[in-house]
């Protein structure tokens, strides 16, 4: 009798490109979604115009009277929408060089 083999599925691996463009929305959701919570959450214009000086003492480390969301929320959406602009220039010389190779 013939032996018979069973062949598996492969699985093939993910598209790095794929990878990184999810991680770029992951990014920018997140920071828009901050930025939107942190609007909500202040009360006034005047709040939103001393954000800056909030982030700032909250960086470093000063406490501030009001609590610490409003300035975490706005240091956090920051930090996420810059580190998605890093991500997409990343992404697009990752493209150019797949290009050119």
């Amino acid at each position: 009798m013939a032996e018979q083999t069973v062949e598996t599925p492969r699985h093939e691996a993910v598209d790095p490109g794929f990878i990184r463009l999810m991680v770029i929305a992951v990014l920018f959701t997140f920071g828009i979604m901050m930025f939107i919570f942190s609007f909500a959450l202040s009360k006034d214009l005047n709040l939103l115009r001393e954000a800056p000086g909030m982030v700032w003492a909250f960086i470093c480390g000063a406490p501030n009277p009001d609590g610490p969301a409003l300035p975490l929320l706005l240091t956090f959406g920051t930090l996420s929408l810059i580190g998605g602009f890093v991500a997409g220039g990343w992404h697009w010389r990752q493209n150019r060089l797949e290009k050119v190779i």
